[in-house]
């Protein structure tokens, strides 16, 4: 069954009237400070109040700004610190890297100098040996020539001083007198051995006398 309109009107003002029985009913308190026609004590303090409740919402809001710069400063300063610390552990780093490329370059220079110096000892007595060798070789060249009355012509100077000495003119007369008196000698008398042939030292000897002669 249907509700009539003035049943719907009717109900509509009831609520109407409750609700602004209900309003005045909860701003009755302030009704005397909102009103131009209340006393202007009540007045006054509804403006004290309301200056009040500015002034904390701006206290609160200033509060809440210098916490937030505080913060960033406080960020910022931690951000610094931990740049500084960073830059610092990188320069200790880096120096410690120099000191060990130093040390290790300086052992190595050590190193290299101790096998310089065992290399050059190596050499020098290496070449000492070789120049020894090389002498003791020249002075057994230089007898055999001498026994053998050659001299080469690639020796110098210095190696040829027996030449005048061990000529070969006078070696090949020497020789050839030898030979003519070994002959006669084995021809008289062929069972006597043969006589020696002469030292290098007699027959020096024999031809310094024969040139002083």
């Amino acid at each position: 069954m249907g509700i009539s309109q003035d049943t719907h009107e009717s109900m509509a003002t009831d609520a109407a009237n409750y609700l602004c029985h209900q309003l005045q009913h909860l701003l009755g308190p302030i009704s005397s400070a909102t009103s131009q026609s209340g006393p202007w004590e009540e007045r006054s303090v509804m403006v004290r109040l309301t200056q009040k409740l500015q002034k904390s919402k701006r206290n609160k809001w200033w509060r809440q700004r210098r916490r937030k710069h505080v913060a960033e400063l406080f960020q910022k300063e931690r951000a610094d610190y931990d740049r500084v610390d960073q830059e610092a552990d990188e320069w200790r780093a880096k120096q410690i890297a120099k000191d060990i490329a130093k040390r290790r370059v300086e052992s190595m220079q050590q190193i290299a100098r101790k096998k310089t110096n065992e290399e050059r000892k190596r050499l020098e007595s290496e070449q000492s040996a070789a120049c020894l060798q090389e002498n003791f070789r020249r002075s057994v060249r230089v007898l055999q020539f001498r026994r053998c009355s050659s001299f080469p012509r690639h020796l110098p100077a210095r190696k040829r001083r027996g030449r005048a000495v061990f000529s070969p003119s006078t070696l090949q007369q020497q020789r050839s007198k030898f030979r003519r008196r070994v002959g006669q000698q084995q021809q008289l008398a062929a069972n006597v051995p043969l006589p020696r042939p002469l030292l290098l030292s007699q027959l020096r000897d024999k031809l310094g006398a024969r040139r002083r002669g």
